[in-house]
């Protein structure tokens, strides 16, 4: 057993995240890049560049801050701005760089909904949108600044990621050194509440994962003051914090978090080694197959759902599809019990297709497109065909046919009215980020009028 596991909770850890009890706060330390030698954080890669283009003396393990402090020292305050435009660009020369695999394994732990990340870079928005095909960063995504304070939205959208120290792309500056700091401090604890409400809900109803060093030490413990409002120093508080970084057993934090306040808990590990432990800890423990999704679908579908029509011949295709969806944050039913006789279920899965489908996907394949009308199979997947047939609208889009099946002529059993659409090609069901994103499309304007406007 290694020492992570005497250390690390790692049970209580995976049970409070796949209950949505767990939020985390990424620092640096997970934004790495190579630099010809062994990887390092991208704020100090950037280090030397700033140092040299300005003409300060570079000293090794200088920090940015130090640098922007020799560098606001000699030129005065008047010339805060190019301090940000210079970083700006420093960071943008990189931001072709490959995503580092600490943010791709957090992006994958599904049970994060919700990301805090103190870095201005845009490394994780890349790698949400990498391993979460639909994500977009239009909506699902924003950026404090002390002059312009917005919100996490209410409810949700699916996956979202809050900038709570600024980012390069959205504003002319943002934290680079410690009166930056105090300055974004000062907007989380004086800013009017309301403009917060759902930002400071959440780091006070969650326990906070902070991850790769996310502030300097005095920082930390005065943002989580501020995000618990009550002071740290509570023990046995089941919403209190975990720091993940690789601390040293004499390093202050250690002392004055562990031996001195007990909570949070420190767990002392590389956090690119941590993340990495994490996704795989998850991944064996709350990973869904497709048939453990399929098993855990309500037997009445809800309303605003995904529809999957499907042969009981295609069922691994359509299992398939519907992890896809689910996986991307969609909700997806389909009818895990084909054949099932009784005119109560007929009268129900009519209900789900024309009343409570928010869209209709038809698979089509060799075994729909050959079988006649008396088979079992097909008569219901011919009756939801027709049903949806029935609630089209013109200028509206609900029915979407999905070729499973390679070689297969298409559309020979679709209802007149739907054989001239487009088929979205997806063999053996497996999704593709196209066709995630337009179906997440689809459902954003579904959740926001109530219906889909077709632009085919």
């Amino acid at each position: 057993m290694s020492a992570a596991e005497n250390i690390i909770p790692w049970d209580q850890l995976l049970a409070d995240i796949h209950k949505r009890q767990v939020l985390p706060i990424i620092g640096p330390a997970l934004v790495t890049v190579d630099v010809g030698g062994p990887s390092q954080p991208l704020i100090d890669a950037i280090v030397p560049d700033f140092t040299k283009e300005h003409g300060i003396e570079y000293q090794p393990g200088m920090t940015l801050n130090e640098a922007a402090c020799k560098f606001l020292e000699r030129e005065g305050q008047s010339k805060r701005k190019d301090l940000y435009n210079t970083v700006t660009r420093l960071i943008s020369d990189r931001s072709h760089a490959a995503v580092p695999q600490g943010l791709l394994d957090l992006a994958a732990i599904t049970g994060f909904d919700v990301f805090v990340t103190t870095t201005f870079d845009g490394f994780l928005t890349r790698a949400l949108t990498q391993a979460r095909p639909g994500w977009s960063p239009t909506k699902g995504r924003a950026v404090l600044h002390p002059s312009t304070v917005v919100d996490v939205p209410q409810p949700l959208p699916g996956t979202f990621l809050y900038h709570i120290l600024g980012a390069t792309d959205q504003h002319a500056s943002f934290a680079i050194w410690e009166e930056d700091y105090m300055e974004y401090l000062a907007a989380l604890l004086m800013g009017p509440q309301d403009n917060l409400k759902n930002l400071i809900g959440l780091l006070r109803n969650r326990s906070l994962l902070l991850i790769g060093s996310p502030f300097h030490d005095w920082f930390v413990r005065f943002f989580l003051f501020i995000a618990k409002r009550s002071g740290i120093a509570v023990r046995n508080d089941a919403t209190g914090a975990y720091l993940a970084d690789n601390f040293h057993a004499d390093h202050p934090m250690v002392f004055y978090f562990d031996k001195v306040i007990g909570s949070p808990r420190v767990l002392p590990m590389d956090p690119c080694a941590f993340v990495k432990e994490l996704r795989q800890r998850w991944q064996k423990k709350y990973a869904l197959s497709s048939h453990d999704l399929i098993e855990s679908l309500p037997t009445d579908m809800p309303r605003g759902y995904v529809f999957i029509s499907y042969a009981s011949e295609d069922k691994e295709a359509a299992f398939n599809l519907a992890l896809g969806l689910h996986n991307a944050g969609i909700p997806v039913w389909l009818d895990k019990v084909r054949l099932q006789a009784g005119t109560e279920w007929e009268t129900a899965l009519r209900r789900a297709v024309k009343q409570r489908a928010a869209l209709f996907l038809s698979l089509i394949s060799s075994t729909t497109e050959g079988f006649t009308d008396d088979e079992g199979s097909a008569r219901f997947v011919m009756k939801e065909r027709q049903w949806a047939a029935e609630r089209n609208e013109p200028g509206l889009m609900f029915y979407l046919p999905v070729l499973i099946s390679e070689g297969t002529r298409t559309q020979l059993r679709e209802p007149e009215i739907f054989r001239r659409l487009q088929c979205a090609k997806l063999p053996e069901g497996k999704v593709t980020p196209d066709f995630i994103a337009r179906i997440a499309a689809c459902m954003e304007e579904y959740r926001e009028k109530g219906e889909i406007i077709d632009v085919a």
